[in-house]
């Protein structure tokens, strides 16, 4: 009896320390690295680790290869412009979380991660000031082995309106009045812009010193236009309304 006991415990035993090494090895065979991109190390804002991405929609391909792996990519940025900041082909064993940075590196003004495992994440950022700003990308939920993404970021103009003041001005016979044309914001490129009468409320007395300008950077995209009131022989107050249309052309 004691024999046929001492052997049943042997083997229960015996299973129970098979069973603890079948456990160990299931547990050791998830653990998992990828291969790190050519963009590492960039784990954080300093020590010039962070990489420079252009602004134009230019792509970058990044692999998150370790579960605690942060990337990080500045950009250069100005105020009222927007920039588009995208993550796509995301791989489908990674949930991206998309973060932006002041450029202290260290304040983060947005946050996104509306997406599931493989699916993109972007955020509309206009700045408040010039400088360089950052994107952190990390990741949350499973991870595997299929963990690239694609980061792209595009500049995106202001909208631009032509304001004009005053919008009326009352100029006696034989003299000169004037109005001012600028932009509400400074654009990318020049703009032109067509003085027109408008031909049903339209005193041909009245005339503006050209019908044809530029607002340029060198004038601070703002210019003055000359109105001229010929004298004539009725006694009757004309009138004559002016359209002004732009375009960066």
């Amino acid at each position: 009896m004691n024999r046929h006991k001492g052997r049943f415990l042997w083997w229960r035993n015996l299973s129970a320390c098979f069973l603890s090494a079948c456990l160990l090895l299931c547990s050791s065979s998830s653990v998992f690295a990828a291969s790190a991109d050519v963009y590492e190390p960039g784990d954080n804002t300093f020590n010039a680790e962070a990489t420079c991405i252009d602004t134009n929609g230019t792509k970058q391909s990044h692999t998150i290869h370790t579960i605690d792996d942060e990337d990080w990519i500045c950009f250069k940025a100005q105020p009222q412009w927007t920039y588009k900041i995208v993550l796509d082909n995301v791989g489908n064993d990674i949930d991206v979380v998309l973060e932006v940075y002041d450029t202290d590196g260290s304040t983060r003004l947005e946050r996104k991660n509306r997406g599931f495992d493989g699916e993109k994440e972007e955020v509309d950022f206009t700045p408040s000031k010039e400088g360089t700003y950052y994107v952190k990308v990390t990741h949350t939920g499973f991870f595997i082995d299929d963990t690239q993404y694609n980061i792209h970021i595009t500049k995106i103009a202001p909208a631009l309106t032509l304001l004009v003041e005053p919008t009326e001005v009352i100029v006696q016979e034989g003299g000169q009045g004037e109005f001012t044309i600028k932009l509400s914001e400074q654009p990318e490129n020049d703009v032109k812009i067509e003085i027109e009468a408008d031909p049903t409320i339209n005193d041909s007395d009245i005339t503006t010193s050209t019908t044809n300008l530029t607002l340029t950077a060198e004038n601070n995209y703002e210019q003055t236009v000359t109105l001229n009131a010929a004298k004539d022989d009725d006694a009757v107050a004309g009138q004559t309304i002016f359209f002004c249309k732009g375009c960066q052309c």
